[in-house]
């Protein structure tokens, strides 16, 4: 070999060795080469010569036995660089190896450390290894690693300590944890925000990906960790004495990922736009699920196709891609808590034109800042106007005639010739006008009757949800009510005909205890007569005479309640859980300490033979509302047990209260009684406001609706009823 020649192959092949990425090593010794076959056969023997070697430096140390000074040359787990000590390998970059270490001194922690790879102690290398370095030290935000310490191993190598992130990237945890299009946005948006701090410091990344954007909980809350600034570029000033150089052909970042400018290698006008690109591709990604330019199709072609896809081709848009993806697009929007077509269909609306004015060809279009891009998804999740908007026609004219200006002046000089032949039936054009106009208007007209279609079909979309989640949650009261009552068929058939997609705790809760071989709570040979769930679900409650709080994860006894004289058939806990109401046959209702088991009151007043045969609580908890076999009502002060108000209704002799409800704002009150009938008063006069007539069945539960404007009624027989209460219009759900 020709000593230039090999001069040559070794400076290609010394550069290859720091590019770790398959695809970017490939482009680039395609480039460095140039379709020279004996320099490019040189190089890979050169780089299979350095693989053999590799499998030498990657031997045990005690096998290897190479030491400088006394000094192990390979640092590894069990090592102790200063105060801390090497635990396990976790990464390994261009440059550097990635170790987890822990901290001795002045505090005890778990930190990420970072140190250059043995052999590639270059001036080079080390220079850009101090770069990353500096510029992690500059940088100080919740969303950005941060740098604890820095210095040089005993062999010469050059470290840093930083912020050991656990966690994954973020397209990954987005789609484990299937956040809706809302979360992903507002965990996106602090990424952002992350950036543009970087490039407040003037520091550029050049190669944001997810890979390099983490995401761990830190709490109760997921927190983007951004990391790996092994490439990054100083916007103004030096991060360093010594001087980082990007060797010629080299690709600084990830093909995929990349801005048109920084695709081209012979460019050193890189600034903090290129990484607002990259923020595109990566929430591109995370809404649709698939990238503009898929690895698999750019390691098909070139390095000079490569370079031209990137300056040239526009991507399809979100939604375009999404609904071309077939299958694989149902996965997608599982993934994201949706269905496929109305994804695409919010998209292709004003979501996706952020990604698509981040990744513009032309970086003078895209967001001036990543605090903007930012500042644009909070527009979105507020409802507000947005920066970004669809190229309008006259850029897209614009551009075509710059790249086609031969063909384009050809095309002129044509339709001037055409446009003077055409001067003598101006008439003619001016009624094919009309003609257009006419078209354009029944157009509209058109468009705007398929979009009163469209809000018509999402409006009984949105009610159909609405009875079907009634419908679902009726069916569980009903199969709670035949558990209790010890039908376990009838219980169990009511379980099986509620939807999958909308069983929650409480449908998994009966399912369990009906089960009978999962988990019972038992009074002895006494049985239970009312239970209740604590808000948070952790405890249930469950009477004879005495009532008994459980654990609802184990099954555990907690404690005991006794006071009650007779059975107690109600049960309510407040909304924060912490005490709980009983309505008894002894006529009383009392309220007790749920954590303490003592008993805080007693509210006396009911006269009915039979006790007290229901009870309920307003939605803030500051009224507890109790109904009698009598069918009197009673309205108490839940702080100091006060009666504030007393409703006796008109029932008559066999037509006792059943169940008693009250309404979301805490201004109505509904009963149902065995006669057939639904009363409904104001909460705070007693007047009586309407009566409902419910056909031949006796009502046994009465709820109303989240927003009050309903009634659900569970009836005898296995009957689930809706009743509207102003139109008195009833719909029966389940018969």
């Amino acid at each position: 070999m020709a000593t230039e020649n090999f001069k040559e192959a070794g400076e290609i092949f010394q550069n290859a060795i720091e590019i770790q990425d398959p695809l970017k090593r490939e482009l680039y010794l395609e480039d460095a080469c140039k379709e020279d076959p004996r320099l490019r056969a040189e190089v890979e023997a050169l780089l299979r010569a350095h693989e053999k070697a590799g499998d030498y430096l990657e031997a045990p140390v005690a096998e290897v036995n190479i030491t400088l000074n006394g000094s192990a040359l390979i640092e590894g787990p069990g090592t102790k660089i200063g105060h801390y000590e090497l635990l396990e390998l976790i990464g390994e970059g261009g440059m550097g190896l990635v170790y987890l270490a822990e901290q001795k001194e002045p505090v005890r922690r778990r930190v990420a450390l970072k140190i250059i790879k043995p052999g590639m102690d270059s001036r080079q290398v080390i220079a850009r290894f101090e770069a990353e370095r500096q510029t992690l030290a500059l940088l100080d935000h919740p969303n950005i690693a941060h740098v604890f310490d820095a210095g040089t191993t005993e062999a010469g190598r050059p470290y840093f300590v930083m912020e050991y992130v656990k966690g994954m990237s973020i397209t990954r945890y987005c789609d484990e944890h299937r956040l809706d299009v809302e979360q992903r946005l507002r965990l996106f948006r602090e990424v952002c925000e992350g950036v543009h701090h970087a490039h407040q410091k003037g520091i550029i990344h050049r190669d944001l990906k997810p890979s390099n954007i983490l995401v761990s909980i830190h709490g109760d809350r997921a927190v983007p960790k951004i990391i790996d600034f092994g490439i990054a570029k100083a916007a103004a000033g030096t991060l360093t004495e010594k001087t980082v150089f990007t060797f010629q052909g080299q690709l600084m970042g990830t093909p995929e990922y990349m801005s048109p400018e920084q695709v081209n290698v012979a460019s050193q006008d890189i600034d903090t736009r290129s990484d607002i690109y990259s923020l595109g591709v990566v929430l591109y990604e995370l809404l649709a699920g698939v990238l503009p330019f898929e690895r698999e199709s750019l390691q098909k072609i070139g390095f000079a196709e490569v370079q031209r896809t990137l300056r040239e081709v526009e991507p399809a848009s979100p939604s375009v891609r999404l609904s071309n993806l077939g299958q694989q697009a149902k996965a997608i929007a599982d993934s994201r808590m949706t269905q496929v077509v109305p994804l695409a269909r919010r998209l292709h609306r004003e979501l996706e034109w952020i990604p698509l004015k981040a990744m513009r060809k032309n970086r003078c279009r895209r967001y001036k800042s990543a605090s903007d891009m930012a500042d644009d998804i909070q527009s979105y999740l507020n409802g507000n106007p947005l920066l970004a908007g669809p190229e309008t026609a006259m850029y897209r004219v614009q551009k075509f005639v710059h790249k086609h200006a031969g063909s384009v002046a050809t095309g002129a000089l044509v339709s001037v010739a055409v446009i003077l032949g055409l001067v003598a039936s101006v008439i003619f054009g001016c009624r094919a006008e009309q003609a257009r106009q006419q078209e354009a208007a029944a157009r509209t007209q058109v468009e705007q009757a398929l979009a009163r279609a469209e809000k018509a079909e999402e409006d009984a979309q949105e009610q159909a949800a609405k009875y079907r989640n009634l419908s679902y949650l009726h069916s569980v009261a009903l199969a709670d009510s035949k558990y209790r009552e010890g039908n376990l068929r009838n219980a169990r058939q009511l379980l099986k005909s509620c939807p999958e997609d909308l069983q929650g705790w409480e449908w998994h809760r009966l399912d369990y205890v009906a089960d009978e071989s999962l988990m019972t709570f038992g009074h002895g040979g006494e049985g239970a007569l009312a239970i209740a769930f604590s808000p948070d679900g952790r405890r249930i409650a469950t009477a004879y005479v005495n009532i008994t709080i459980w654990d609802a994860t184990t099954g555990a006894e907690i404690r005991t309640l006794k006071g009650h004289k007779a059975a107690v058939l109600s049960l309510a806990f407040s909304p924060d859980g912490r005490r709980i109401i009983s309505g008894s046959m002894d006529k009383l209702v009392k309220v007790w300490n749920v954590n303490s088991g003592e008993e805080i009151m007693t509210l006396e007043g009911h006269k009915a033979g039979k006790g007290v045969a229901d009870v309920d609580l307003s939605t803030g908890g500051k009224r507890i509302i109790s109904i009698d076999y009598d069918g009197a009502i009673k309205v108490w002060d839940a702080d100091d047990g006060k009666e504030l108000l007393t409703i006796n209704t008109s029932l008559g002799k066999g037509e006792y209260g059943r169940s008693v409800a009250v309404s979301p704002d805490g201004k109505r009150i509904v009963a149902g009684t065995k006669s057939k009938e639904v009363y409904e008063w104001d909460a705070a006069t007693g007047e009586q406001l309407r009566t409902f007539r419910v056909q031949d069945q006796s009502v046994l539960f009465v709820e109303y609706s989240p927003d009050g404007r309903q009634i659900a009624l569970g009836c005898s027989g296995g009957m689930i009823k809706i009743v509207d209460t102003e139109t008195e219009k009833e719909t029966i759900l389940t018969e």
